[in-house]
């Protein structure tokens, strides 16, 4: 073998080179040294430019390439297998993708800007690879998933096939959608339809709810997400039954515990109704403060699904002491204290929802009469027709009236 006076001369397999045992050398061993010398410098140095062309061709010297003209390419003529070679493109021209023997990134074509730089392998005869492309901006040269944490997209995010949102396809136009550079919009009741976006029109759409980057949707000060009658609000897919009352979410913040009602003094009347109370308390809980009454009727207390239920009872209670040791079993209600006139009774009562609308009663406290302090205590059960929604305390014969005290309700 001759002196080589590039790569191309020489071959993969050592024993192939020269000079070879048997080889007369002669006056020729200081041009073979020079020459690997020269072939290891070309291999990492800048060589000629190439003129582009439908098919380039690589110098044999160099391993990055400054292409110019603006000629579409589409293809490197064949080399060695395995070269790497980096081209840098002065201006703008085509790349032709062809996944035979000419394969970009993105199975797409390429359109260079100066300064892109492109790193292609050949992996066969006449078969290169685009391994790496880097635009001289810093774009990627195919478009990254759009992923953001805590952060804020910026420009234009175009999508070219289905949106979805938890696996649900987003369906609107972008001209339903029509949301532009994330302003807050304003809007009415009438302008804000999440059943159906197509109804708004191209004006309206705008003004449709949406969320940020971080998913929050951001209500502005002093305004209101309003569900009209009949719509559902859905967390997580259940749809939520109870009323706007029920939930009681003020300022942000949920109902958690027992709920007051709003305390009366039981000062006057033979009735106290407490009315409202959401369908969904499984537990209430009926505090009495100093309530006394003008007779001797043994007072109780009674609910109600939708009206007060005046039937079905059974009750009775106890009064620890040598005054009105008892009474019992009644049916017309929760009876508690006993049948004296004078008593001014102390208690807390607690009705529990055991199911099928079947509520039992305990409760415990202090009576007084002409001073003298005695305990009281009771219970029973009741099964309604319907959910709970109101408690009465009233007297067995619904006549004597109240005189004293305070009443409230909590339920839960």
């Amino acid at each position: 073998m001759p002196v080589p006076n590039s790569i191309a001369d020489l071959s993969a397999t050592i024993a192939s080179n020269s000079p070879q045992g048997p080889d007369a050398i002669g006056t020729s061993m200081d041009d073979y040294l020079r020459a690997t010398a020269g072939i290891l410098k070309q291999m990492v140095s800048l060589g000629t430019n190439i003129a582009s062309v439908n098919t380039i061709t690589l110098p044999n010297d160099g391993h990055a390439f400054i292409v110019t003209g603006t000629t579409t390419i589409t293809g490197i003529a064949a080399s060695w297998n395995g070269r790497a070679a980096l081209l840098r493109f002065d201006g703008a021209l085509q790349l032709t993708h062809n996944a035979s023997n000419f394969s970009l990134p993105g199975a797409a074509n390429i359109t260079t800007a100066a300064g892109d730089w492109a790193l292609f392998v050949q992996t066969a005869s006449g078969v290169w690879r685009c391994a790496l492309y880097g635009r001289a901006n810093g774009e990627a040269i195919v478009a990254p998933f759009l992923r953001t944490t805590g952060g804020t997209v910026t420009g234009d995010v175009n999508f070219t096939g289905a949106v979805s949102v938890d696996g649900v396809e987003i369906t609107a136009t972008p001209a339903e959608l029509n949301v532009l550079d994330g302003v807050n919009p304003t809007l009415t009741a009438a302008e804000l339809n999440y059943l159906d976006v197509t109804t708004l029109g191209t004006q309206q759409a705008s003004k449709a709810l949406t969320a940020d980057a971080n998913n929050t949707v951001t209500v502005p000060s002093g305004g209101e997400i309003n569900f009209a009658s009949g719509a559902a609000l859905q967390i997580a897919g259940a749809t939520v039954t109870a009323s706007a009352a029920e939930l009681n979410l003020l300022d942000g913040k949920s109902a958690i515990g027992p709920v007051s009602m709003t305390a009366q003094a039981s000062t006057s009347g033979a009735v106290i109704d407490f009315t409202g109370i959401p369908t969904w308390a499984k537990r209430v809980t009926v505090l009495m403060s100093g309530v006394s009454t003008n007779g001797s009727s043994v007072p109780l207390v009674q609910i109600g699904d939708g009206a007060v239920v005046a039937t079905g009872y059974t009750s009775s209670c106890g009064v620890n002491g040598a005054v009105n040791a008892g009474y019992g079993p009644a049916t017309t209600g929760f009876v508690f204290g006993g049948a004296q006139s004078g008593n001014v009774i102390s208690l807390v009562m607690v009705l529990v929802h055991l199911g099928s609308n079947v509520w039992a009663c305990s409760f415990c406290g202090g009576l007084t009469n002409s001073g003298n302090p005695y305990g009281i205590e009771g219970g029973g059960t009741v099964t309604l027709a319907g959910a709970l929604d109101r408690v009465r305390i009233t007297t067995t014969n619904g006549t004597d009236t109240f005189d004293a005290g305070v009443i409230n309700v909590m339920y839960e």
